[in-house]
């Protein structure tokens, strides 16, 4: 009886542990895919801000500047890059648009 009962154990167990290890393993990759995807994003929108302010889209540049919002995991490098897009851009509603998000952030 108890070898009957450690060989249902055993084969739950065969069958459970490849489950459960390969959705570790998609969680995983998925947050790293996430991950990826936000940080390419991120730099493309970067990249977009700046080549709008140069093609002089200021409507468009602000829209971009305000979804700087949606990366909080960027917010450091946002709040010391928006200065220097303010130095970089002299449109007074883009100045204001980079306020907003500054005091959104809440960047000191």
């Amino acid at each position: 009886m108890d070898l009957e009962r450690a060989g249902k154990i055993t084969s739950m167990l065969a069958i459970v542990i490849p489950i459960v290890l390969g959705g570790v393993t998609y969680a995983i990759d998925l947050n790293n895919t996430r991950i990826n995807n936000n940080f390419k994003n991120f730099h493309d929108l970067i990249a977009e801000i700046y080549d709008g302010g140069r093609k002089g889209y200021s409507g468009s540049q602000r829209a971009l500047i305000y979804e700087l919002t949606n990366f909080p995991e960027y917010i450091d490098f946002t709040c010391r890059e928006l200065p220097r897009m303010k130095e970089t851009f002299t449109n007074a509603k883009t100045d204001n648009e980079i306020d907003s998000v500054f005091k959104m952030l809440k960047c000191s």
